[in-house]
């Protein structure tokens, strides 16, 4: 009896094991938002403001970031560019500016990057009484 109970603790252990020992998680990158935000092109997959998402004013876009600064938005072949900054006494401080351009003209702000991983970053307005969230989620 006693066999036939470890041999069934194993074996439910292992099945266990399988299930979640593949399991792909997103891990929390200690690079810095310069380096993940210029490491390839991005979607933007949630824009809530005021607990209402808006993020379909914003499908098609591809963002690339430029290690130097410049920013490109380009849907189905139109191209926004913009710049990015790096508040240098607040690292966590993300200043997005696309201009004059209406489509685009929530996004131009200063954020609070809330997480950054080398698939996704989140930010948020720096504005306390404005609620606002984007989500950035990375091309692959």
């Amino acid at each position: 009896m006693k066999n036939t109970l470890n041999s069934t603790i194993f074996l439910f252990l292992t099945v266990c094991l399988l299930f979640t020992g593949c399991k792909k998680e997103t891990v929390t990158s200690s690079a810095s938002v310069g380096d993940i935000i210029t490491s390839g092109s991005w979607r933007l997959t949630s824009f809530t403001e005021n607990g209402t998402e808006h993020a379909s004013d914003f499908n098609g876009y591809v963002f690339t970031f430029g290690p130097t600064g410049s920013l490109r938005a380009n849907r189905s072949g139109i191209i926004i560019d913009g710049t990015w900054h790096m508040n240098e006494s607040n690292v966590n401080s993300l200043r997005i500016s696309f201009g004059n351009n209406v489509s685009l003209k929530d996004l131009s702000k200063s954020w609070i990057v809330v997480y950054k991983s080398t698939s996704q970053f989140i930010l948020q307005d720096d504005n306390s009484t404005h609620t606002q969230e984007v989500h950035f989620t990375k091309i692959l």
